[in-house]
């Protein structure tokens, strides 16, 4: 009971990881979302002084209103998230009044250099998962009373009472009673075979749930190794690409080749780079988490003040 009740805390404390995390990401989106918002209310105010200048047509200043207001949507919606990250992660930590005013960091961490080993991960979680030490103590459990039962051989029940008779002069006689089971026709074999397919359930109950949490621990490796490869992904390639195309473009725009919708159109998907890089940081981190889980306590090389 122990064990399971303390599987369920680990859990909770996963849980509430993977909520900071999201409440961490949130907050850096809603501040990317405000920067497009920015850049798109920046680029519909040049658009209407151009308009007023005769240098626009209608089509291309609705087009520029509507991106503005599509942007100030989006900005509204990640502020909105935002906000809902806060109060679930509240919710999770049973907090109210004044406690709920916590601040997070700005900017979710790099992940690790590393990614630990898949055979050792899967040994942690087999030695270290109190779900499946509850499971193998169950198992070792029946096995014990099997073993007492076995030990007993064909005695059966016995029963220990008073008994009170009455003899032929008339008088009363008081004496303690001793009945057993003697094992002529009975000698347990309904017990003990009720014992032994116990036995046999909880062992394959035990290896079923072990093959589980081995595959899980897989599983989360996987995507936790996909994860980082497609932060590196964003960071070494689609970022330096974005970038390369807004400064192109600001040059292209200093020398007059290149009109200022051009210029605000590159940095805004500079910016959707910048928000599919953080949110698979957030997924990056988030699956960590689920894998801390998964192998039931702290991870190789973790320290035990990690978040």
């Amino acid at each position: 009971a122990k064990l399971l009740v303390g599987n369920e805390v680990f859990r909770l404390v996963s849980e509430v990881q993977s909520a900071y995390y999201t409440a961490v990401a949130a907050k850096q989106l809603a501040g990317v979302r405000q920067e497009i918002s920015k850049g798109a209310k920046s680029s519909f105010e040049l658009s209407k002084r151009m308009y007023e200048a005769g240098n626009l047509s209608d089509l291309d200043l609705a087009n520029q209103q509507g991106a503005y207001e599509s942007a100030r949507i989006e900005w509204a919606k990640a502020e909105t998230e935002a906000l809902s990250t806060r109060e679930r992660l509240s919710t999770l930590l049973s907090l109210w009044g004044k406690d709920i005013n916590w601040k997070v960091q700005n900017q979710l961490p790099a992940p690790p250099k590393n990614e630990m080993d898949l055979a050792r991960l899967e040994a942690l979680a087999v030695a270290q998962r109190l779900d499946l030490g509850a499971a193998r103590q169950e198992s070792e459990t029946i096995a014990h009373a099997l073993s007492i039962a076995r030990q007993q051989g064909g005695i059966g029940s016995a029963e220990i009472g008073v008994s009170t008779e009455r003899e032929t002069h008339g008088g009363w006689v008081l004496g303690p009673v001793l009945k057993f089971e003697l094992p002529i026709f009975h000698q347990g074999q309904t017990k003990l075979s009720r014992l032994e397919s116990q036995l046999r359930q909880s062992e394959l109950k035990y290896e079923a749930q072990a093959i589980e949490i081995r595959s899980d621990v897989r599983d989360l490796r996987n995507h936790l190794v996909a994860q980082r490869n497609l932060i590196e992904h964003h960071r070494k390639v689609m970022i330096p690409v974005r970038e390369r195309i807004v400064a192109l473009t600001l040059k292209k725009y200093n020398f007059m080749l290149t009109g200022i919708f051009d210029l605000i159109a590159a940095k805004q998907n500079e910016f959707d780079v910048y928000q599919a890089y953080i949110e698979a940081i957030r997924d990056y981190w988030i699956t960590r988490a689920k894998l801390r889980l998964a192998v039931g306590g702290r991870l190789p090389g973790e320290k035990e003040s990690k978040g």
